[in-house]
């Protein structure tokens, strides 16, 4: 027996703005293949938190948990079909981008470290509020917050700084092949509204995970930002206060002989 639209596990609540075109079926689950291709952000972000399992804090290392997040909030967006949970989604996006303004106002030394939570959330939390009030603005909101990130890039990259690049660069080809299917989606190209295992969004999220790791190894080469070099920093320190300590106690030694 089929189920009405009344008793539909989310008809009561507030429905999305935004659509797409793999049919939403009544139940739990409303777009089986957008929903569980989002586990590919899940594994991605997973997989960033095994490989910097020794590290407890870095800025790099919120890459991991946003994955993790979008992946969540992803699902759950088009499991459900609700505007909550679209915010969520839009929320998680959001987060990405910011860290990525973030990250690259803190490299331009524009921000000093105190202000850079505080650039994070701010930045983050009127990307909200915007949102809440405009509810059409999130695409909008997302492209000027990586427009920002990304011509700050720019200048670092062209005022003669000496990093590698090609990991950003991979993570934006990535970024642009799966837009291409966010667009097929939203056209209808490849359109199979009953096909619940394969739909061109679904490709989107799969694809577009990887360049999370990608954003992650070009964050990582920078050493007020890098989990690894910061550690490796603090070993370095620690092996030089050893080794002066020890200087220190055998010039006293040797005072004392002399003496």
């Amino acid at each position: 027996m089929e189920l009405s639209f009344d008793t539909c596990p989310w008809s009561r609540f507030l429905p999305a703005t935004f659509s797409f075109w793999e049919q939403s079926r009544c139940a739990w689950v409303s777009e089986p293949a957008n929903t569980w291709s989002n586990l590919a952000y899940i594994f991605v972000g997973i997989y960033l938190l095994i490989i910097n399992r020794k590290i407890r804090w870095s800025p790099v290392k919120f890459f991991a948990w946003i994955s993790i997040l979008v992946g969540i909030c992803s699902g759950l967006y088009h499991a459900s079909g609700t505007f909550m949970f679209q915010c969520a989604d839009l929320a998680s996006m959001f987060l990405v981008v910011t860290l990525m303004l973030t990250l690259n106002l803190r490299r331009a030394g524009w921000i000093r470290p105190p202000s850079v939570y505080f650039v994070f959330w701010g930045d983050f939390g009127l990307s909200m509020g915007i949102l809440l009030n405009f509810q059409r603005t999130g695409r909008a909101i997302f492209i000027v917050l990586l427009i920002l990130a990304l011509s700050i890039e720019a200048y670092q990259y062209m005022t003669g700084s000496n990093y590698a690049i090609k990991p950003l660069i991979t993570a934006l080809a990535i970024l642009g092949v799966s837009f291409v299917f966010w667009q097929l989606d939203l056209k209808g190209v490849l359109a199979r509204p009953d096909n619940h295992y394969f739909q061109a969004h679904a490709v989107w999220h799969v694809v577009n995970s990887i360049s999370f790791f990608y954003l992650y190894k070009f964050y990582e080469q920078f050493e007020m930002l890098s989990p690894r070099r910061l550690r490796l920093i603090r070993e370095a320190r620690s092996t030089a206060t050893e080794w002066l300590y020890g200087r220190l106690i055998r010039e006293s030694s040797e005072s004392k002989d002399f003496a």
